[in-house]
């Protein structure tokens, strides 16, 4: 998988009834993850993502309480 999970922008729909955006974004936080990148911080999922911090955090934590991600203790330098 590239670094980049967003979907190509001339493939990309735009919200209305028929697509979810929010639906997308998580699915895109999802793809993120794959066998070259199994664990990542939060910066590196939202860049990943093109989203910001703030955004793939609310995903994440979403995800987590589904039971979809696990956090991983912060290690200290």
């Amino acid at each position: 998988m590239n670094d980049d999970a967003r979907a190509p922008d001339a493939a990309t729909p735009k919200p209305g009834d028929s697509y979810v955006q929010s639906f997308a974004r998580g699915l895109s936080v999802i793809r993120a993850f794959d066998a070259s990148a199994p664990s990542q911080t939060l910066t590196e999922v939202a860049r990943r993502c093109g989203m910001t911090r703030a955004g793939a955090r609310r995903i994440l934590l979403t995800l987590e309480t589904l039971g979809y991600v696990r956090a991983m203790a912060a290690c200290s330098p």
